[in-house]
């Protein structure tokens, strides 16, 4: 076996979008946005880009105190996890101004419903996303995994929801879709994206924003 490989040094950018006005009260929403070579990426994670992009049309016209950031993360596929290190490193003595992250990732498979993993939430925080959880037919709560960019917030002493298909945790360690030809939009059911992403507006909502929108 010869390896002709070459590496090629450059550089790139991992783009925050912010709504809101104090940066000492933020909200962070993420999802990464690259994936394996020779996969499509549906599942893992263009469903996530588009959850955070239909949340940004649902938030369009928000311009309250609280700051909600939208973080399309560029690594987590990547060896070096790039996006996400920088990011530490730029809020290394800011996390404490951060209330909860929550992150997309394997979500809106066609099979079973939607999960939204709870870690660390405070009581009043959780008993806001159970009213959430409890009115929509399609997203349940979701047992706990740390495989994704929450568990950088985790580590840092932040609350987290982890959002994904119900499907994936029950599969999670014997699936063979994402990271694989198999992982195509055909396997995405794009109303649960829709569902996904009026969930999440509805928790910050009710858990956050409620004096302000």
């Amino acid at each position: 076996l010869e390896s002709n490989a070459n590496r090629l040094v450059t550089t790139s950018e991992n783009l925050v979008a912010r709504k809101g006005q104090d940066p000492k009260k933020r909200i962070t929403i993420s999802g990464h946005i690259d994936a394996k070579i020779d996969t499509p990426g549906a599942i893992d994670i263009a469903t996530g880009v588009i959850v955070l992009l239909l949340l940004a049309e649902r938030l369009k016209e928000y311009q309250g105190e609280m700051m909600i950031e939208f973080l399309p993360f560029n690594g987590e596929d990547y060896y070096a996890a790039s996006g996400q290190m920088i990011y530490l490193e730029q809020n290394r003595e800011q996390f404490e101004d951060i209330k909860i992250n929550i992150n997309i990732d394997g979500a809106g498979y066609h099979a079973g419903p939607s999960a939204f993993s709870p870690f660390n939430l405070p009581d009043e925080i959780m008993v806001r996303l159970s009213e959430v959880l409890n009115a929509s037919e399609t997203i349940y709560e979701g047992g706990p995994w740390y495989q994704g960019d929450h568990s950088i917030f985790l580590q840092q002493g932040v609350p987290a929801i982890a959002v994904t298909s119900q499907w994936f945790l029950e599969n999670i360690d014997d699936q063979d879709i994402t990271q694989t030809p198999k992982d195509h939009p055909g396997i995405v059911d794009c109303d649960k994206l829709v569902d996904i992403s009026a969930g999440i507006h509805d928790f910050i909502r009710l858990a956050y924003l409620s004096d302000e929108i």
